[in-house]
C-alpha cells in the first residue's frame, strides 16, 4: 500500500477530482460499512459508478481487486487525460493562433 501512495504523490498537481471523490467515498463508506462486511466487488462497483467519462471504462477494464487499487487506477487515468490535453502540438497551435489574433 505504501508504494502505491508514494507513486500517486509524485504525480503532477491536477484538479485532483479523483482524489476529492475518493476521500468523500471512503469517508461515507466508513459510515455505512464500519464493520467491513461489504464485498470488495460491490464497493468497487459503487465507486466506479461515481467516476466520470472515460475514467469509468479504463478503470473497469483493469479489474481492480480492491478499492485502493481502483482509486490508484482512476488517478492514473486522470493524469493520462491531463497529459493528453497538454500535447506539444496543441500548445504550439494555441500559441500560433494567439499570435495571429494579435496581428489583427
Amino acid at each position: 500500500m505504501k508504494k502505491t501512495n508514494q507513486k500517486a504523490s509524485t504525480m503532477p498537481l491536477l484538479n485532483k477530482k479523483v482524489d476529492i471523490y475518493a476521500a468523500k467515498f471512503k469517508r461515507l463508506l466508513g459510515q455505512v460499512d464500519s464493520e467491513d462486511s461489504l464485498l470488495d466487488e460491490f464497493i468497487i462497483r459503487i465507486f466506479l459508478s461515481g467516476l466520470r467519462g472515460k475514467t469509468v471504462t479504463f478503470v473497469a477494464v483493469l479489474e481492480p481487486e480492491d478499492l485502493d487499487k481502483a482509486i490508484v487506477s482512476a488517478r492514473r487515468v486522470e493524469v493520462g487525460e491531463y497529459y493528453s490535453r497538454q500535447t506539444p502540438e496543441k500548445t504550439q497551435q494555441k500559441k500560433l493562433e494567439e499570435e495571429l489574433d494579435n496581428l489583427f
